[in-house]
């Protein structure tokens, strides 16, 4: 007799799922949306797992300590300095340098021969145009050279040594353009200096920039379950 007030019902009867027998029961309804123990959870549960988790297994406080272990080393794991290949950075380094080095010959070769400036402002008016370009040329090596060694101690103390670099470079090509602006020479010739200090200081911290992200390689984070 399928499904009797009195007997035990049958195991096609209807009334399993409606008494609670099945896995669609009252109960497994209450421990799919409770928990494994039937207990509903705790606010402390709600705030640090997803609500989808819940009833899916208990909360424990061992399960708690392994994730803040597994999020500790993620955080230690993101904290790390990158490693950085020493041989790429100066290659580019020196690169750059002799890049910024041939940009001021030029740039002072061309302001003073075809535009009559007397570039730098704070070089005279006497002096010639290959000598006071040579000079120039190079300080802006030197100066591609000091960046690349800036950078790489940043590697190995800086969380971010990129946009360190970034700041300090952007900061150091702001006075090279301000100062200038600040010798007694006449407006043209300080303006002229200003924008060719503008253009390869910009050029060198770029650059150098560029070469210290492709020779900087971070650790990869410990693949965990969250």
């Amino acid at each position: 007799m399928a499904g009797t007030p009195f007997g035990r019902p049958h195991e096609d009867s209807p009334d399993r799922d409606r008494h609670g027998m099945g896995g669609h029961g009252h109960r497994a309804r209450r421990l799919r949306r409770h928990g494994a123990d039937g207990a509903p959870p705790r606010a402390w549960q709600r705030s640090f797992r997803c609500q989808s988790g819940i009833g899916r297994s208990a909360w424990r406080a061992d399960s708690a300590m392994a994730r803040y272990r597994r999020f500790v080393a993620l955080h230690e794991a993101f904290s790390q300095p990158p490693q950085v290949n020493e041989r790429r950075l100066w290659l580019g380094g020196a690169g750059v340098s002799a890049a910024a080095a041939g940009m001021a010959f030029a740039g002072v070769l061309v302001l003073r021969g075809l535009f009559g400036f007397d570039v730098p402002a704070f070089g005279g008016h006497q002096g010639r145009a290959v000598p006071v370009a040579t000079t120039y040329a190079l300080c802006a090596a030197a100066a591609g050279l000091q960046a690349t060694a800036l950078l790489n101690v940043l590697a190995t103390v800086a969380v971010r040594p990129v946009r360190a670099f970034g700041w300090i470079g952007a900061l150091a090509v702001l006075l090279l353009t301000l100062l200038p602006l600040t010798v007694r020479a006449p407006l043209d010739d300080a303006l002229a200096t200003a924008a060719l200090n503008l253009v390869t200081g910009c050029l060198i911290t770029g650059s150098v920039a560029a070469a210290g992200a492709w020779s900087m390689s971070w650790p990869q984070p410990p693949r965990v379950p969250y």
